[in-house]
């Protein structure tokens, strides 16, 4: 459960074994390495959010130290290999309460148990969110200028809202030319989230209609979690969750960052609608448009905010003529509640007085 403790029994399984550690200090090793390294990665937050959920679990205050944490963190895909089965192994599903069960009926014998999907991603602080990637058909200039920014200023957590990948492979669409094959579209994938691994502390993937080609044409056999699989060379940073969606506490504003299966031509008008449902301000990707507005009711404020793709390297997009609108480019960085759009067009972002001013915010020269 973000930014608080699990209270699965997956959770209860990873703490230390009673009597088993004491308060003299030593190497943790093997499978004791693994349970400390599972509770810290159940926990959506910092590192010390992660320490306060160990030391809660009944780890001593010798064990939680940030190199420990961070060590552990990192080599999780091992230690999930060697001594979880490898079930998991380079990237846990996000959250603990993906699916949540409940009895059908009281009667004696064996209960009937059916899932509720209720367990949708609760993060909470400034995140640098993005989407619509579209590896390997990506903007990646300015994949590479959203991953300076975040380092200049020390934003160390990313949401991506969907369309990681094409999966052209798994595409119900005939194709006008031969696309990227699913080996190519995962080798660069995994290079550019090891690239992102090197700055990011805490990264968060939700799915989008491109992920959900592979599920739907694998029957679901693939899922989530292999996704993150996949994806390993995160260094166990990376977290998947099956929704599309996330929800983000910040500066004491909800937010909604959705890959919502709908699309309009007209900008706003889906985050305008989703902001009226779920009473939140939105982020909404999908629609490859960039936009900031209030909704009409002036209650939340909704932004459309672009993507990392590159219609240009797209064949469906530049080798035929539509009406369809242009695809426009963008991320936004939430940042004490407030989002902001950055886009590759000068008119519509002025880059540097826009960091400078996020920097005053957080307090950083």
């Amino acid at each position: 459960m973000p930014g608080g403790l699990p209270t699965t029994t997956a959770w209860r399984r990873c703490s230390p074994k009673r009597g088993h550690l004491t308060d003299t200090p030593h190497k943790l090793r093997g499978a004791e390495r693994y349970r400390f390294a599972r509770v810290a990665i159940e926990v959506t937050g910092t590192w010390k959010d992660k320490r306060a959920a160990l030391i809660a679990a009944g780890w001593p205050e010798w064990a939680t130290t940030e190199g420990r944490i961070k060590a552990c963190l990192r080599d999780i895909a091992a230690l999930e290999k060697r001594w979880g089965g490898g079930k998991h192994a380079g990237a846990p599903a996000l959250g603990v309460r993906e699916y949540t069960f409940g009895a059908l009926t009281d009667e004696p014998g064996p209960d009937v148990r059916l899932p509720v999907f209720d367990g949708e991603p609760h993060l909470t602080g400034d995140w640098v969110v993005c989407g619509d990637l579209h590896l390997p058909t990506t903007d990646f200039a300015l994949a590479e200028r959203m991953l300076e920014t975040a380092r200049e200023l020390d934003m160390r957590r990313l949401l991506i809202v969907g369309d990681l990948c094409n999966f052209e492979a798994f595409s119900k669409f005939e194709h006008l030319v031969p696309p990227p094959d699913f080996e190519t579209e995962v080798r660069v994938a995994v290079r550019l989230m090891a690239h992102f691994a090197a700055h990011f502390e805490e990264m968060v993937l939700v799915l989008g209609n491109h992920e959900h080609r592979l599920l739907k044409r694998s029957n679901g056999h693939i899922d989530a979690t292999m996704l993150g699989h996949i994806l390993s060379a995160a260094g166990g940073k990376l977290r998947v969750s099956p929704y599309s969606h996330a929800i983000i506490e910040s500066g004491g504003q909800v937010w909604r960052a959705t890959h919502q299966r709908n699309y309009s031509r007209i900008k706003g008008r889906l985050a305008d609608q989703l902001a009226q449902k779920y009473q939140s301000n939105v982020l909404s990707f999908h629609q490859h448009h960039v936009a900031v507005q209030r909704d009409s009711w002036n209650r939340y404020t909704i932004i459309d905010a672009g993507g990392l793709h590159d219609d240009s390297k797209m064949a469906y997009v530049k080798l035929t003529d539509s009406n369809m609108p242009v695809m426009a480019r963008g991320f936004v960085l939430l940042v004490s509640g407030v989002g902001h759009l950055f886009t590759p067009y000068p008119t519509l972002t002025n880059w540097p007085v826009l960091v400078a001013g996020l920097k005053a915010a957080r307090g950083q020269k």
